[in-house]
């Protein structure tokens, strides 16, 4: 009888049944081995060296054109990082006081809004904060009535590495390079609304922070931890090796609600507006799932953002 395992994932290591070559007789790569091994370490350098100087010419056999950082970096795109954003919510502000307080660098208000103000600090048992407080001026406050500074940090995938060792059951949801700031912020809204712990982004080629992003999320970043990498599939791998089961969507995909609170630990990837999830992510996928419609006449599919606020209500219970 076969035996099934539910919620976890057995860590079973790769055993190559196939015979050793021969080394020293192994004559596919020339008689002298060791010169050849130099030659192709050196030609690694100097690869490594013309990628460092911004020249792609160790890479290509045709077209040995320069590029400059500045360059390079246009197209990459900018770079997720730490940083300091503005909110005008006082909604937003209360979460930040409920859940991250030491985030909170700025406060800026108009003479009428600062008793209030201050007993939200008071309320919230931060009223070492009161001190920082900025009353704006009378031209001023005709623009703006509240707005505070608070810092948004992002998290290595070692964090969440070591933070999922004392967890039974987690949801992790990954974004596959999502383009609209405002879809990110509404991603991370819904994250936080329903427990997610971390949301991991790329480096390159996503949506940056912005205070776009930070507002449309409604003070969600005081609780959703932003993991940055640099390689989305590396990382879904290590995610693999600590007992989660990585769960694409796609179009194509079965229903979510056979997937839905099947695994204990789960990885939700959610594609970019237009392409969807990258091949390289998709390979790694154990699963993937869709969202059905009963309707006759429908469009082809849902805002990310909305299909991910579907999916993360219904795979964190």
């Amino acid at each position: 009888m076969k035996k099934i395992l539910i919620g976890t994932r057995s860590k079973i290591k790769n055993i190559d049944s196939r015979k050793k070559t021969n080394k020293k007789n192994d004559t596919r790569f020339g008689n002298n081995r060791q010169t050849t091994g130099i030659a192709n370490k050196s030609f690694s350098n100097n690869r490594r060296k013309n990628i460092d100087n911004g020249s792609y010419s160790g890479l290509k056999k045709v077209g040995r054109k320069k590029y400059s950082n500045d360059s390079i970096q246009e197209k990459m795109g900018p770079k997720i990082e730490d940083g300091l954003y503005h909110i005008d919510s006082l909604s937003s502000f209360k979460e930040y006081l409920r859940f991250s307080p030491r985030s909170i660098k700025g406060i800026k208000c108009s003479s009428k809004l600062y008793d209030k103000v201050c007993d939200l600090l008071t309320l919230f048992n931060q009223s070492e904060l009161i001190s920082k407080i900025k009353v704006l001026s009378n031209e001023d406050e005709e623009d703006l009535s509240f707005q505070a500074q608070v810092k948004v940090k992002t998290y290595d995938i070692k964090d969440l590495l070591q933070d999922s060792k004392n967890k039974q059951k987690d949801l992790v949801v990954v974004l596959d390079h999502i383009s609209d700031p405002r879809n990110l912020g509404a991603i991370v809204r819904s994250s936080s609304f329903f427990g997610v712990g971390y949301i991991i982004i790329p480096e390159y080629r996503q949506a940056p922070i912005t205070d776009t992003v930070v507002a449309t999320s409604m003070g969600g970043l005081s609780l959703v931890k932003v993991v940055s990498v640099v390689n989305l599939a590396q990382s879904l791998k290590k995610l693999k090796d600590e007992g989660y089961w990585i769960v694409g969507t796609s179009m194509e995909g079965e229903d979510f609600r056979k997937v839905a609170g099947f695994y204990e630990k789960t990885v939700l990837v959610l594609g970019s507006e237009d392409k969807g999830m990258s091949q390289g992510v998709t390979s790694i996928c154990d699963r993937n799932v869709t969202i059905p419609t009963s309707a006759e006449q429908k469009i082809d599919s849902l805002n990310v953002s909305v299909a991910g606020g579907i999916l993360i209500s219904e795979f964190s219970k």
